[in-house]
């Protein structure tokens, strides 16, 4: 007999199968669960450079809205800063902390509001 044949033999009397049972049947499960994590993880990507550039697209605003540089939320008249360039106006108070921590950094949307504001005499609540 074999040596084969008396592993067999042995193993099944003692109760054991002859064969190593395998960890995962087949390696396609493991596939399609590689492809969907790397789906999601594309698509909350993608959602988040959306969102920068819609965040951006809001703080930069067309002409007649006024809104806050730091925020991108609509001003309130009551909240403001004067600069030697004039007023800075912003939607709470936390953003004037913000502002004030790096003005360079919000150039641009001041530029912007005040653009927007050239018109107006008073701004929109």
């Amino acid at each position: 007999m074999s040596r084969r044949r008396k592993r067999r033999r042995t193993l099944r009397r003692s109760g054991r199968s002859a064969k190593p049972k395998k960890l995962v049947d087949s390696w396609l499960p493991l596939v399609f669960l590689a492809f969907g994590l790397i789906g999601i993880v594309g698509v909350y990507w993608w959602q988040a450079a959306i969102t920068q550039v819609q965040d951006e697209a809001v703080r930069l605003s067309t002409v007649g809205e006024a809104l806050c540089p730091v925020g991108g939320m609509p001003i309130k008249k009551d909240v403001l800063i004067q600069t030697p360039d004039g007023p800075v106006y912003f939607c709470c108070k936390h953003c004037i902390d913000r502002y004030n921590a790096e003005p360079s950094a919000f150039q641009n949307a001041v530029d912007a509001q005040r653009h927007s504001m050239s018109g107006d005499t008073q701004p929109a609540d």
